[in-house]
This record gives C-alpha cells, structure tokens and sequence, in this order.
C-alpha cells in the first residue's frame, strides 16, 4: 500500500546534477529582475534593441537648477572680467578712463560700459573689475583678442558662474 503512493525516479548522474544547481539558477534569476527593475526606474526610455543610449530622468530640481544656470549665464554674456589692474588711490572714473584705452584698442564700442570692482579693498592684491559691456558680442569680440591687449600684466577673462568656475 506504501509503495502505491511513492514515485519512483530514476536519473542519470549529468540530470541529477543538473537539479542541484537549480536553485542557486532560480536565485540568480531573480537578481537579475531586481537589476532590471532598478534600471528601469532610472530610465525615461527602456531600450529599445536598436542601440540606441539610455537618456536618464531629469527630475524637478535638476531642471530648476540647469534653468536657473541659463539664465544666469545669460545674464552675465555681456560682462568680462579683468585682474591686474591698477587701483592706487583708483576710484570708477579712473577704473573707466583706464579701460576705456585698453578696450578701444580691441575694437570695442566704449560708449555705454560700466565698471565695478569687486570686494572690498585689500593692500595685499588687487580686486577684480568687472566690465559690464553693450552686448555679447562685444564681450566676445574682447576675449577673441585679449592677447593684443598692450600691458602684458592685464589679465582678461569670461564672467563665469560658481557652477562653471567649479566645472
């Protein structure tokens, strides 16, 4: 009566051993899937069999940030900023009149710049000056030829912003 309910099986030693390594298959299956739904998670787009790059998910805040970046970068396109130069008893008019030279030189409409220094004042080195230009173009006119610049001391440089400066 006992031996009615039993099964019987018979296997060949390579399928006897190939029933061991099933769970640790069914285990590794599993990882995988998790892997897979991780991805999935991470990605606008699953992949689509043409090779074609995964793009990542912008979220809220990282957008808000690279609009924000724009638009500070928009903000400074017309400004340049200059070190080196002289500032001994300097006030704006004289920052004016001495950038004035050094910009007709480039090529560079001087009617309606301002200028600005920045930070406080230090005996030990000289602050920046920022030059607030026309448009962009003028901007990029003078840092196309700030080597022709005559005082080889003066340094010329792009308005950057903290996330460019760090970059």
């Amino acid at each position: 009566m006992q031996l009615k309910k039993r099964i019987l099986r018979f296997l060949c030693n390579e399928c006897n051993n190939g029933l061991i390594q099933i769970p640790s298959l069914v285990r590794s299956i599993e990882e995988l899937k998790t892997d897979i739904e991780n991805l999935k998670l991470k990605y606008d787009k699953p992949f689509d069999g043409n090779h074609s790059v995964l793009q990542p998910k912008v979220n809220e805040i990282a957008s808000e940030d690279i609009i924000s970046e724009m638009l500070e970068r928009q903000k400074r396109a017309n400004n340049i900023m200059i070190s080196n130069l002289d500032e001994a008893n300097s006030n704006s008019k004289d920052d004016l009149t001495s950038l004035k030279l050094i910009l007709k030189d480039l090529n560079v409409d001087v009617d309606n710049i301002k200028v600005n220094r920045i930070g406080k004042p230090n005996q030990q080195r000289l602050r920046l000056v920022k030059v607030i230009l026309k448009n962009p173009e003028d901007a990029i006119t003078v840092l196309k030829s700030r080597r022709n610049v005559k005082m080889p001391s003066i340094k010329i440089f792009q308005d950057q912003t903290k996330k460019q400066i760090q970059y």
